[in-house]
């Protein structure tokens, strides 16, 4: 979103940069923000569920990767746009895999902070990003106006973010390491 419900301009800038750096660094060129407040999306929003269906008509990805159902850390704006996805991606007809980023509970278990976790068993791939997480590590701390609940440079979160974590709507196969079929 372009910055908290209420948010000055100079906020909504600062987000804009964030999202446009993050995006830059993780070679994301084609960036669609949709401009809406945040703490302010509802799950059934015909508009932002319209907006994810033409992107997904639009762009006709072979992935399509989202929130999970608990929007990863809680936050309101996440689970609506889980919803927002999921009733696109199912609407518009696509083959692509719809893929939810997930946090396994057994490694969520071993932070402090509660997380929203997926079940072990639902983990249906496993990515290694540790290739590229030094840009990882910088795309998230591009958002500086923006908590990341985690050092980053923590064993812990060292851990966590050394492979991406996806649940596959519909029937699961065995755990893959690839999103892309592998």
């Amino acid at each position: 979103s372009r910055g908290g419900a209420g948010s000055n301009a100079e906020l909504k800038r600062l987000r804009r940069a964030e999202l446009d750096r993050s995006s830059e660094l993780l070679g994301i060129g084609d960036v669609r923000p949709l401009g809406l407040a945040d703490k302010g999306l509802k799950p059934n929003d015909l508009d932002g569920i319209a907006a994810v269906r033409d992107a997904i008509q639009t762009i006709k990805p072979a992935v399509i990767i989202t929130f999970d159902q608990h929007g990863l850390s809680g936050h309101s704006d996440h689970i609506a746009v889980h919803h927002w996805t999921k009733t696109a991606w199912r609407d518009s007809g696509s083959k692509a895999d719809l893929w939810y980023f997930a946090i396994p509970a057994s490694l969520a278990a071993t932070f402090e902070r509660k997380m929203e976790a997926a079940p072990d068993k639902t983990i249906g791939a496993a990515v290694d990003v540790r290739p590229w997480g030094d840009v990882q590590r910088a795309a998230i701390a591009a958002h500086v106006s923006q908590r990341y609940p985690f050092d980053l440079n923590a064993a812990g979160t060292k851990a966590l973010l050394e492979r991406d974590r996806y649940v596959i709507e519909g029937a699961a196969g065995p755990l893959c390491y690839d999103l892309f079929g592998g």
